[in-house]
This record gives structure tokens, sequence and C-alpha cells, in this order.
């Protein structure tokens, strides 16, 4: 992330200029129940500048089966695969895709496409969103943990992630229990959850800003219901800089930005 310092003309003054530009949009969900067959859903891209989809998918296996994301596609092109958490027949896993989409000044609809590695499963759940304002070419970070065959009510991410005030965080979350769990994220709720009752397992996702550095993200979720956990999360840079303000120690009478540095 490009980062602005920005030396005070005046003794003792604190430029306080934040730049957090990434947004997202509404997620659009979808799931099956029954077993891990292709899903399609429909999805809109809507306008903006520097766009990336970002698709999160969450499955809970046949006993003893073993699955992960084969393929996920947009209008017949293909996602870049980032983070999943899915190490052998633990009963759940989590993913997480991208495709920069750029800037554009019109929306596109197309069908967003799962396909598993095998069907053998029990249920599956997708959701898609669009960052705008997001630096094209992949995060710059991500993560994943899965609680293997071990049930528990809290999962974080393995290793943490060393994350910039600013950047923009996209996770997803299951819990294999079919009691459908709460799932409560690290702050605030969480943008989408599936339905109870449908897909036999819980799935979440979330989208945040940074408001601060955090040296050491893990992405905390808590489950009402004790149980096999899965978490993949990523973070983006924002194509606008961060500008970080510092005190003048002596009266300066130059320019403002004399003393301006871009790393």
């Amino acid at each position: 992330m490009a980062t602005v310092v920005v030396a005070a003309a005046l003794l003792g003054t604190v430029w306080t200029a934040p730049a957090w530009a990434i947004t997202a949009s509404a997620p659009t969900i979808s799931g099956r129940g029954g077993d891990l067959g292709p899903l399609t859903m429909s999805c809109t891209v809507g306008a903006g500048g520097d766009r990336v989809l970002v698709v999160g998918v969450t499955w809970k296996l046949a006993s003893g089966a073993t699955a992960d994301v084969s393929s996920i596609t947009y209008g017949g092109t293909a996602l870049n695969r980032i983070a999943g958490a899915c190490p052998g027949a633990t009963r759940d896993g989590t993913a997480l895709y991208y495709l920069d989409m750029a800037s554009d000044s019109s929306g596109t609809t197309a069908n967003i496409i799962v396909t598993m590695t095998t069907p053998t499963g029990s249920g599956m759940n997708v959701g898609a969103m669009t960052l705008s304002g997001a630096k094209q070419g992949g995060p710059t970070t991500s993560s994943k943990n899965n609680s293997g065959g071990t049930s528990v009510t809290t999962i974080s991410l393995s290793p943490a992630m060393n994350l910039q005030g600013g950047m923009a965080v996209v996770d997803v979350v299951s819990n294999s229990s079919t009691a459908y769990s709460t799932l409560t994220p690290p702050t605030g709720s969480a943008d989408w959850i599936s339905p109870s009752g449908s897909y036999n397992h819980r799935g979440a996702g979330t989208f945040r800003v940074l408001g601060a550095d955090n040296a050491n993200y893990l992405d905390t979720w808590t489950a009402g219901t004790s149980a096999r956990m899965s978490l993949s999360a990523a973070a983006w840079e924002s194509v606008a800089p961060l500008i970080r303000s510092v005190t003048s120690t002596t009266r300066n009478t130059s320019p403002v930005c004399r003393n301006c540095v871009v790393s």
C-alpha cells in the first residue's frame, strides 16, 4: 500500500486524512443440500472502478469423504484461488476465489459456476461480493485454518495476518453442526449467513475495512455449537494511498509537502 507521510508546517500540528477507499456490494448467496454437485447462481457485478469479484465457498462432506473446490467461473472466465482450508476427510471446508474486473461504466450479469472435485457430500454454500477501489492482481495476504477432526466453538487464522489500516478483509467460515449454529465474526455482524435447515451445515462471510494497523490479525469467529470448523480470509490494498500523519517537532516554514515520502 502506498503510504504518504506528511510533515506538518506548524509545530504540533497533526494531519489526519485517511483514505479508506474500498467498498463492497451486497452479497449474492446460494447453496444446495444433499451433495456437492455443480452449483450455478446469477451474480451482477455493478459499475465502478478497480473492481474485484470475490467468491467464498463452504461445504460439508459425507463421513470419510474428501473434497475440494475444483474450479469457479464467472461468465465462463476462471477465477483465481486464494486460500482453502480442507485438509482431508474433516467433514468441512472453506475456499476463497477472486477475479479482477477492472473498471467499467456499466455492470455485468453472468452465472457463477462452482465445481467440486467430487459430488460426494451433504451440502455447500456460496457467497459472492464485489469490491470497488481495490488493487488489481490479487490480495496482499491470505491465511486459513481448519479444526480437522476436533470440534471447537472458536476458530482463528493460522498464521495471523500482518495488515495495515485501510486494507479490506474478506473471509468465509463454516461450522459442520446440523444444529445450524450461530456464527459471530470478530466485530459487527456477518454480511451473509446461510439459511438453517437447508445445507446440513452453516456457512457465513464478512467484509470489513481496518481502521488501524494490526500486525497480528486473527479474524476469530465464535460458534454457538461446538463442531468442526474451517476459516479462510484474504486482504486487499486500496488503490488510494493511505495518508499517515506525523507531528512536527520543529517549526517548518517550508511548503506542507516538503517532506512527503511515498513508500
